[in-house]
């Protein structure tokens, strides 16, 4: 990995972060009892955004894929996204014994996670299939 590389990961990550705190302000809730909402807001964003800009790559943008996967998939939405706020949420939520709350949220983290990406990849090849 050469240093322009670091570069655009540390530019795009320092976005994405921006951006996570950003949602996480808009919807502050006290995750230690409720839903942690903005933080499923980010990871399901950006897993609809990830499977778009891999299937962009994959096609119109594939003359650019190093850039945009540096950028874009390791720094921005990397930055972006996170799993240890997950991870810290549930185990708060397990604390504080809300188990329902907890099922809800680990549940609709990964199935709208998963089909989040695999939607958006879906829809954005299909698009973007010549002629």
């Amino acid at each position: 990995m050469d240093g322009s590389t670091l570069i655009y990961v540390a530019f795009g990550g320092s976005i994405g972060a921006v951006l996570r705190a950003v949602i996480a302000n808009l919807f502050n809730t006290d995750t230690q009892t409720s839903f942690p909402m903005s933080t499923l807001i980010v990871n399901v964003a950006g897993c609809v955004l990830i499977g778009i800009i891999a299937a962009l790559c994959l096609g119109p943008l594939a003359s650019n894929k190093e850039f945009i996967r540096s950028f874009v998939m390791i720094g921005l939405l990397g930055g972006f996204t996170t799993y240890s706020t997950f991870a810290l949420d549930s185990v708060s939520l397990f604390q504080h014994q809300k188990f329902m709350i907890l099922g809800g949220y680990i549940a609709l983290s990964n199935i709208l996670g998963l089909l989040g990406a695999f939607a958006s990849f879906s829809l954005t090849s299909s698009l973007c299939k010549p002629g």
